[in-house]
Parts: C-alpha cells; sequence; structure tokens
C-alpha cells in the first residue's frame, strides 16, 4: 500500500474556493447549497470557505448563491405558522409536530428566538389573542349565567359501603354527582 497525503490547501486563493462553489451547485443543479452538500463533493471543507469568508452565507453570497435559510424571519412569520399548525391539528401544537412535513420552520428556530418552546406558546396566544377582534354576540343569544350567580345542584352526600374502614377510605371519592378530577 502506498500512503499519499490529502492536497494541502491552505494558501488557496479566494478565487479557488469561489470557484469550487461554483462548480459544485453547478453539479447538483441548485441555486442554493448546503454545506454538507459541499463537503460531498468539494475539493476543499465547508468549514475552510467559513472561516475565509467569515460565515458559510458570506461565502454562497459572493458566488450569487441564494441561502439555504431564511435569517430574517418575522415574529409573524412564526406565529402565522403557529396559527396554522393549530388549526389544521385542531389542538395546541407539540414541540414534536414542528418538522419539515407540518411545518414552514422547525421548533428550534421557535427556542433561538423566543427562549423555549413554552415562551414561543405563551407568545403565540398573546399575538392571537390580541390580533383577532372579539366577535359581537348574536342577537336572542342565551348569555351564560355569571360567575357570581349561585347555580342550583343538589347538594353532594356519601354512599355507604360497609365497613367503618371502607367509607372511611373510600368516602371522599365516592360523592354522588361529584367528579374527582374538576
Amino acid at each position: 500500500m502506498k500512503y499519499e497525503l490529502a492536497p494541502y490547501h491552505r494558501n488557496a486563493p479566494d478565487e479557488e474556493l469561489l470557484a469550487d462553489l461554483r462548480r459544485v451547485a453547478a453539479e447538483i443543479g441548485k441555486s442554493s447549497i448546503t454545506r454538507d452538500e459541499y463537503d460531498e463533493r468539494g475539493r476543499f471543507s465547508s468549514s475552510t470557505l467559513t472561516r475565509r469568508f467569515g460565515s458559510w452565507f458570506a461565502a454562497t453570497d459572493k458566488v450569487g448563491l441564494d441561502r439555504t435559510r431564511n435569517l430574517t424571519i418575522t415574529n409573524e412569520e412564526l406565529l402565522s405558522n403557529l396559527a396554522e399548525l393549530w388549526a389544521r391539528l385542531g389542538r395546541q401544537p407539540r414541540y414534536g409536530n414542528l418538522n419539515a412535513e407540518t411545518s414552514k420552520f422547525s421548533a428550534g428556530t421557535y427556542e433561538n428566538r423566543f427562549g423555549t418552546w413554552r415562551k414561543a406558546l405563551e407568545a403565540f396566544v398573546k399575538w392571537a389573542n390580541e390580533s383577532e377582534p372579539t366577535p359581537a354576540p348574536e342577537k336572542n343569544a342565551v348569555s351564560p349565567p355569571m360567575a357570581s350567580e349561585p347555580l342550583e345542584k343538589e347538594p353532594a352526600r356519601a354512599v355507604d359501603k360497609g365497613t367503618k374502614s371502607a367509607r372511611r377510605t373510600t368516602a371522599q371519592s365516592e360523592i354522588e354527582g361529584a367528579c374527582p378530577y374538576a
């Protein structure tokens, strides 16, 4: 076996790096290229281009390629995306629901912008409730009872289940008309 070192590109001129980036984009026939795509086909490492030009996007911008990610996403776009997802699911979206098939943006995008997934949901609820006008009540609509009005209800009573110890352990959970989880 013969051992050979890979070419050493430490002093490759900027134009050589950019020409290789253009070549790879043309080879795969795309107007944008990811670091992984470049690393599969390029002569240099994507890290080399990133260090030389300051960022991956600075390198792709120099050769006129589109960016693979939108770094100028507005809060309005993020929150509108959550509204669409919430409506489509018919419930509050969960972290795992934000994937390429269901959402324009990943859960990580929301975490980066709002700090945590929960804070993103809180921001969404505030935004959605402020931006949607409250509908006017329909004419002749029956309004729900006011919180200050007492509700008429039969008094709850314990059901006797036999022995004194059985009554002691089950009396609280067996009150007629009561739901233990309400």
